[in-house]
């Protein structure tokens, strides 16, 4: 079984491309980077469990119904808190870029505690455990937490992935990334991140960047990565060349100290992009747990993140069938 702690959302999409001050109704979807990965997860047929917490009002209860939904343990979720947290989601379309507002601020998933956990029962039954660069960003309670889980799969001697995305604007309860997530990184095995952005969190560089790297440029950058985080067995990237908002092409790459890399997929037009690292993530763990030879695992991870960016919403939806058609075809056949 798969563990993961995080925070589920309610994103809030405007509708015909328009703009957040056009918009008079919103299509909602839920969403978060760990629940993303976890409903993807049981997509594929893995068992999760997932903790988080929720506030105690219908909100909360359709988020904890929505888990359940994807037979996703919530077992050791809890109720309380002040809010469920929002995003608003501004669909880009050609050359006009999307926009993402966040509206985060004292959920709920922030009153949990690390001494309202009972440890050994969580990770009854464990057998991996993942988490992302969003939660620690949050509050410093959500870091606590998220690190006290890491710690105690590092003592288990359980595999630990994460996926280490970047969000500025989420650091803003005192603490840099540079104090938090070294320490995480130490104890991880897997890891998903743009070379840039990891640079930038674990305070070895400055600037981020932002220029499109090449494979060979990515690997050399991985390989650097490994030296300062031994733990780390394989470093993974969804390489994103974007033409326009509604034109992208999709390539993942994979260093375990031998160089995959998989095709390219070409969308057009993107329905939505959202998720599409999630579900990414979700085919490299999927894999690994399997045992799958690293060039099948990089293939499969890229071609349901590129699936996930014809379907609307945060995380994948279809049977495992249609992912494994699309893996081997993805030539959009109408199927009868």
């Amino acid at each position: 079984m798969i563990l993961s702690f995080g925070e589920i959302i309610l994103r809030l999409t405007t509708v015909s491309n328009q703009k957040l001050e056009q918009a008079s109704f919103f299509e909602a979807h839920w969403g978060g980077s760990e629940a993303n990965v976890m409903i993807n997860l049981s997509l594929l047929n893995n068992s999760c469990r997932f903790l988080t917490r929720l506030p105690d009002s219908a909100l909360g209860t359709t988020a904890l119904r929505k888990l359940s939904q994807y037979k996703i343990d919530t077992s050791f979720t809890s109720r309380g808190g002040s809010r469920l947290g929002l995003y608003y989601l501004e669909q880009g379309s050609s050359l006009r870029p999307g926009k993402i507002l966040y509206d985060r601020e004292n959920a709920s998933v922030n009153a949990l505690t690390v001494e309202e956990i009972e440890w050994d029962s969580l990770f009854e039954g464990i057998t991996w455990v993942h988490w992302s660069g969003i939660t620690p960003a949050l509050s410093e309670n959500a870091a606590a937490v998220n690190t006290r889980m890491v710690r105690e799969a590092a003592e288990r001697n359980l595999p630990v992935s994460c996926d280490l995305h970047y969000r500025s604007t989420l650091w803003n309860y005192g603490k840099s990334p540079g104090e938090v997530i070294p320490e995480l990184l130490r104890k991880t095995n897997y890891l998903v991140g743009d070379p840039h952005a990891i640079r930038q969190m674990t305070g070895n560089q400055n600037n981020p960047g932002g220029e499109h790297l090449s494979d060979d440029q990515l690997f050399r950058s991985f390989t650097e990565i490994r030296t300062l985080f031994p733990s780390l067995k394989a470093i993974g990237m969804l390489s994103r060349q974007v033409q326009n908002a509604s034109d992208n092409t999709l390539h993942g790459v994979l260093y375990d100290g031998d160089c995959y890399s998989s095709s390219d997929f070409h969308i057009v037009p993107v329905t939505d992009r959202i998720g599409g690292g999630d579900a990414f993530m979700a085919g490299l763990i999927d894999g690994f747990l399997k045992d799958v030879a690293p060039e099948k695992t990089i293939a499969w991870a890229t071609a349901l993140a590129a699936y996930k960016h014809t379907v609307p919403g945060d995380h994948l939806s279809g049977e495992l069938s249609d992912f494994r058609t699309f893996a081997e075809k993805g030539n959009g056949e109408l199927k009868r």
